[in-house]
Protein backbone atom coordinates (compact mmCIF):
# COMPACT_ATOMS: atom_id res chain seq x y z
CA UNK A 1 0.00 0.00 0.00
CA UNK A 2 2.92 2.58 0.32
CA UNK A 3 3.49 2.56 -3.32
CA UNK A 4 0.51 3.38 -4.24
CA UNK A 5 0.65 6.64 -2.12
CA UNK A 6 4.08 7.49 -3.68
CA UNK A 7 2.66 6.68 -6.93
CA UNK A 8 -0.38 9.03 -6.25
CA UNK A 9 2.29 11.71 -5.23
CA UNK A 10 4.31 11.52 -8.40
CA UNK A 11 0.87 11.80 -10.77
CA UNK A 12 0.00 14.71 -8.32
CA UNK A 13 3.11 16.82 -9.01
CA UNK A 14 2.90 16.00 -12.65
CA UNK A 15 -0.08 17.21 -13.42
CA UNK A 16 1.04 20.42 -11.24
CA UNK A 17 4.12 21.11 -13.15
CA UNK A 18 2.32 21.00 -16.39
CA UNK A 19 -1.05 23.02 -15.16
CA UNK A 20 2.07 26.06 -13.43
CA UNK A 21 4.02 26.07 -16.40
CA UNK A 22 3.45 28.45 -19.30
CA UNK A 23 6.39 26.67 -21.87
CA UNK A 24 6.53 22.73 -21.53
CA UNK A 25 10.38 23.28 -21.85
CA UNK A 26 10.98 24.51 -18.41
CA UNK A 27 9.67 21.80 -16.34
CA UNK A 28 10.32 18.83 -19.17
CA UNK A 29 12.70 16.79 -17.23
CA UNK A 30 10.62 16.96 -13.96
CA UNK A 31 7.67 16.26 -15.72
CA UNK A 32 9.48 13.11 -17.53
CA UNK A 33 10.85 12.02 -14.47
CA UNK A 34 7.38 12.17 -12.50
CA UNK A 35 5.50 9.91 -14.69
CA UNK A 36 8.53 7.44 -15.30
CA UNK A 37 8.29 7.53 -11.45
CA UNK A 38 4.50 7.09 -11.23
CA UNK A 39 4.42 4.36 -13.20
CA UNK A 40 7.78 2.48 -11.53
CA UNK A 41 6.16 2.53 -8.71
CA UNK A 42 2.96 1.58 -10.00
CA UNK A 43 4.23 -1.45 -11.07
CA UNK A 44 5.70 -2.13 -7.52
CA UNK A 45 2.47 -1.81 -6.19
CA UNK A 46 1.14 -4.48 -8.45
CA UNK A 47 4.11 -6.47 -8.08
CA UNK A 48 3.35 -6.42 -4.05
CA UNK A 49 0.01 -8.25 -4.73
CA UNK A 50 -2.35 -5.20 -5.21
CA UNK A 51 -5.41 -5.88 -8.28
CA UNK A 52 -4.87 -3.67 -11.61
CA UNK A 53 -8.33 -1.91 -11.01
CA UNK A 54 -7.61 -1.31 -7.19
CA UNK A 55 -4.54 0.48 -8.13
CA UNK A 56 -5.76 2.68 -11.23
CA UNK A 57 -8.75 3.18 -9.03
CA UNK A 58 -7.07 4.62 -5.95
CA UNK A 59 -4.62 6.73 -7.98
CA UNK A 60 -7.39 8.25 -10.05
CA UNK A 61 -9.54 9.39 -7.24
CA UNK A 62 -7.38 9.97 -4.69
CA UNK A 63 -5.18 12.15 -7.93
CA UNK A 64 -8.35 14.07 -9.35
CA UNK A 65 -9.14 15.13 -5.81
CA UNK A 66 -5.81 16.10 -4.50
CA UNK A 67 -5.68 17.93 -7.65
CA UNK A 68 -8.82 19.55 -7.25
CA UNK A 69 -8.11 20.93 -3.88
CA UNK A 70 -4.29 22.09 -5.21
CA UNK A 71 -6.17 24.21 -7.65
CA UNK A 72 -8.39 25.61 -5.83
CA UNK A 73 -6.19 26.90 -3.06
CA UNK A 74 -2.77 27.83 -5.32
CA UNK A 75 -4.43 28.62 -8.54
CA UNK A 76 -7.68 30.28 -7.23
CA UNK A 77 -9.65 28.19 -9.10
CA UNK A 78 -13.43 27.92 -8.50
CA UNK A 79 -14.94 25.60 -6.05
CA UNK A 80 -18.94 24.82 -6.72
CA UNK A 81 -20.86 22.70 -4.32
CA UNK A 82 -20.96 19.46 -6.49
CA UNK A 83 -16.75 19.59 -6.83
CA UNK A 84 -16.90 19.46 -2.63
CA UNK A 85 -19.65 17.02 -2.86
CA UNK A 86 -18.01 14.60 -5.42
CA UNK A 87 -14.23 15.12 -3.34
CA UNK A 88 -16.52 14.16 -0.45
CA UNK A 89 -17.91 10.79 -1.59
CA UNK A 90 -14.28 10.01 -3.53
CA UNK A 91 -12.22 10.53 -0.12
CA UNK A 92 -15.03 8.91 2.06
Amino acid sequence: MSWSVDVIGYGVNNARFLFSTNDFYGYKNTIIKCVVGAYYLLSLSLKGGMSVGAAYGIWAALGISILAIIGAFFFRESFSLLQIVGIVFIIG
